[in-house]
């Protein structure tokens, strides 16, 4: 499952903000570890019902920015390898704390008025099942039936298993990376 989040992110160095909407997944990298690489830091985020509602926000956002706080686009075109230097602006101009206080106002006036369902959004960090002992024993004997870790699939450990597909995916991993090692 995707779960949508908005997100405020800030480069010290080009001394920029960055307002976006992203989506966690375990089979896709997180928008926000891309923009890490390239030295964007988290300030914060906030997990939304829908995706629809995500970029809704993201773009009230924006809107405000832009139109109350007379903040340009900051970044040239280009200037992100992974996309976004329109959604920037000037932290001196909008400073972390400001852009989060805007995001917030709209992600609030947006619920309140969409059509959106009614689900809370889940901001706890979930817990993370530690991996069973046997379970691992298992996906290693079928890694040894299959020939090898490379034929591991999250399909053929789940049916095994009897688990979900996160589940499967990082005992898959465990295995392999043992194999590794």
């Amino acid at each position: 499952m995707r779960t949508p989040y908005v997100y405020i992110v800030t480069h010290p160095v080009l001394e920029s903000v960055k307002v976006g909407h992203g989506a966690e997944s375990a089979r896709q990298p997180d928008r926000i570890e891309s923009l890490g690489r390239y030295g964007w830091q988290i300030y914060r985020r906030l997990f939304m019902a829908s995706p629809k509602l995500a970029y809704t926000v993201e773009q009230a956002t924006l809107f405000q920015l832009r139109h109350r706080y007379h903040a340009p686009q900051h970044l040239p075109a280009g200037a992100i390898p992974v996309g976004g230097w329109t959604e920037t602006a000037s932290a001196s101009l909008v400073p972390p704390r400001l852009a989060w206080d805007v995001l917030c106002a709209e992600a609030g006036r947006e619920w309140l008025t969409s059509d959106q369902p009614r689900r809370r959004p889940d901001n706890r960090v979930r817990a993370v099942k530690p991996l069973a002992v046997e379970h691992v024993a298992a996906v290693r004997e079928l890694a040894n039936i299959l020939g090898g870790t490379d034929a591991l699939s999250t399909r053929n450990i789940r049916v095994a298993i009897g688990c979900s597909t996160e589940y499967a995916i990082r005992l898959r991993d465990a295995v392999r990376a043992e194999k590794k090692d």
